[in-house]
């Protein structure tokens, strides 16, 4: 594609191309390795990764990748036009625990899209943190960050505005982050950072939040950062599934006094959002809207956003079969036996169902629910192999007219086997409109029943008394 400038500053300004695609794979359970890759005018980059699951330990990562050419950008004198970057980290999470440690280091020489674009990647990086759930004591959450980015590359936008282009930052930020319940509806959350190298830099919040019925919630809380106060108080209410409505309303004082409220609506196509928000600068109205249109499976689709995966659930062409997603319902199918489930989790177990319990009894179904693993921002087409059968309850007896003895087996030329029951009954399938069904007895006689056929539509007709001689 083409590479966006300026971002937040100039509306719809592309120029130039750029490439970038990575390639994930699988090679056992507790290894998977990836290669990636970039490209621009007068840059190229490549590397490699892997996160190896150790035991029931935790989960580490690892990278290399190494870049060669300048991207367009001015050369310094000195500086070199290409290099490299690593990477480690590890990871651990548990029920009651979780810590994580990862770092970073990139040559002077390095370069990536982002570089290209003002944005280089920091000469080192080391990140760590620590959360802790203390039963009816709440959860508690420690992090440490610690940056060396290199000096930003801007373009002619920001020349004159006071950015010092150059300079090469520092930085190390503490945070801490405090939550408990309180009375079952109510939490209070408390937070902190700090900034090591700037004494001038730190902040402190304090807050309540409640809930009230299933979905609404109402949240109140002060924070101090650098120095200056402000607090807030605000109510919303999303909107979960399709055909909800859902608001927000705020209101903060602070350096300003601001008032916001803003309605949604969800649909099966998408989202729509309106919104007016009072400040010192005036009154301000917007309104957006949000979705997704997707090609698959032979159906075209309309959704709201899909930041996941996705499923089209496929029931051949027998419509309104309602579909369900881990127990919830998700809607029927169309005309064409399709549905769209947007809401998957990729790379884990998620049950896809449909109750069969309402279609007809000329309909069969192979299977009633199946077990999804998707990859990540994919979709995936799951066939419940629902079919529209010819089928019909015969009723066979002997020449005197006495019901065929139980144990009997049916058998219809390109049609499963089927046993004869009591009263001579068999439930056949795969007829046509004119048949002939051999029986062999429990003894081992065989006969032959010659029987017409007629469809009847959401119904499984009886035939019979059928005589088979």
């Amino acid at each position: 594609g083409s590479i966006r400038r300026d971002y937040g500053l100039a509306t719809d300004r592309y120029s130039g191309w750029a490439a970038n695609g990575a390639v994930r794979y699988g090679l056992f359970d507790q290894l998977t390795v990836e290669a990636h890759g970039e490209a621009t005018e007068g840059l190229a980059l490549a590397g490699i990764g892997a996160a190896w699951r150790v035991r029931t330990l935790g989960v580490v990562n690892a990278s290399v990748s190494a870049s060669t050419g300048l991207g367009g950008l001015d050369a310094v004198a000195g500086e070199a036009t290409g290099g490299g970057s690593a990477s480690l980290g590890f990871q651990r999470r548990s029920r009651g625990f979780n810590f994580n440690l990862s770092g970073s280091v990139a040559s002077d020489g390095y370069r990536d899209l982002a570089a290209v674009s003002g944005a280089p990647a920091p000469h080192s990086t080391l990140n760590a943190s620590f959360g802790r759930q203390l039963g009816s004591y709440g959860s508690l959450g420690v992090a440490y960050v610690s940056q060396h980015a290199r000096p930003a590359v801007y373009g002619p936008s920001l020349v004159g505005v006071g950015v010092d282009a150059r300079r090469s930052v520092r930085t190390e930020l503490v945070t801490i982050g405090y939550s408990v319940p309180i009375a079952g509806r109510v939490t209070l959350r408390a937070s902190g950072f700090k900034d090591l190298r700037r004494a001038d830099t730190y902040g402190l919040g304090l807050s309540l939040s409640m809930t009230f019925g299933a979905s609404t919630y109402a949240s109140a809380g002060v924070s101090i950062d650098n120095g200056r106060s402000s607090a807030f108080v605000s109510a919303s209410r999303p909107a979960f599934e399709p055909g909800e409505f859902g608001y927000q309303i705020l209101a903060s004082e602070g350096d300003a006094t601001r008032l916001s409220a803003t309605g949604v609506y969800l649909g099966r196509w998408g989202q729509v959002t309106a919104g007016v928000d009072q400040s010192s600068a005036g009154l301000a109205a917007r309104a957006g809207a949000r979705g997704s249109l997707i090609w698959m499976g032979g159906g075209f689709f309309a959704s709201d956003q899909i930041h996941d995966s996705f499923a089209v659930v496929r029931t051949g062409r027998i419509a309104d079969v309602p579909v369900l997603y881990e127990n919830r319902p998700m809607g029927s199918t169309n005309a064409q036996g399709l549905l769209l489930v947007p809401s998957l989790l990729s790379y884990q177990n998620n049950r896809l169902a449909i109750d069969s319990a309402g279609l007809p009894p000329d309909v069969e179904v192979s299977q009633t629910f199946r077990m999804i693993r998707p990859p990540d921002r994919s979709g995936v087409i799951v066939d419940f192999e629902v079919v529209m059968v010819s089928a019909a309850v015969l009723t066979l007896v002997d020449d005197r007219g006495s019901p065929l003895p139980i144990g009997s087996i049916a058998r219809l030329e390109g049609a499963p086997d089927r046993p004869v029951g009591y009263d001579g009954q068999a439930y056949v399938t795969g007829l046509r409109a004119a048949n002939r069904l051999e029986v062999t007895r429990p003894d081992g006689a065989l006969c032959v029943a010659l029987f017409d056929y007629q469809r009847v539509q959401g119904d499984i007709p009886q035939i019979g008394p059928v005589p088979c001689r």
